[in-house]
């Protein structure tokens, strides 16, 4: 109603809070909390904030694109290539991996150009960075299958099965 108000999400698992909005009495319409992050509200200015709760229609039925919205928006704020790689591939396989005996299975593989789209760095930064990750055997790449295996050790860190 009054004021500038930042939203952000909450800081967790390491990652400080990120910036997703900054709201001011101009802006209107329906915001649909995305289920995967918890978020907050702060006051930049003296501020007066109503907030109205509506019955969704399909309450089982998920916006996944505002979810992939945050999720990527997120993947993009840590300040090393390197980590926001690592981001990424936990998100993968979050949510499309395959525990096997071996690790983590993606059965797919992302282009370096794409990653490094995604991630928000070079394409040549992606590959030595996924270099690093074979040589120190964290993962293991098969191009010819087109899959890619985390090692339990490494992905049990920061995915939570």
């Amino acid at each position: 109603m009054e004021g500038v108000l930042r939203l952000s999400t909450v800081e967790m698992d390491g990652i400080s809070d990120v910036t997703l909005a900054l709201m001011s009495p101009i802006e209107t319409g329906v915001f649909r909390h995305p289920t995967s992050r918890q978020l907050q509200i702060e006051a930049i200015t003296d501020s007066y904030l109503e907030i109205f709760y509506e019955v969704q229609q399909n309450i089982n039925e998920e916006d996944f694109l505002s979810n992939w919205l945050m999720e990527l928006h997120l993947i993009r704020h840590p300040a090393k290539a390197e980590e926001r790689l690592k981001a990424l591939l936990q998100l993968l396989i979050e949510r499309f991996g395959k525990r096997t005996l071996e690790g983590f299975k993606l059965e797919f593989l992302l282009p370096h150009s794409r990653i490094a789209e995604i991630i928000g760095t070079t394409r040549s930064t992606v590959s030595r960075s996924l270099s690093s990750m074979r040589k120190n055997n964290l993962i293991q790449i098969d191009e010819l299958k087109g899959t890619l295996i985390m090692d339990d050790k490494y992905i049990n860190a920061f995915v939570k099965n």
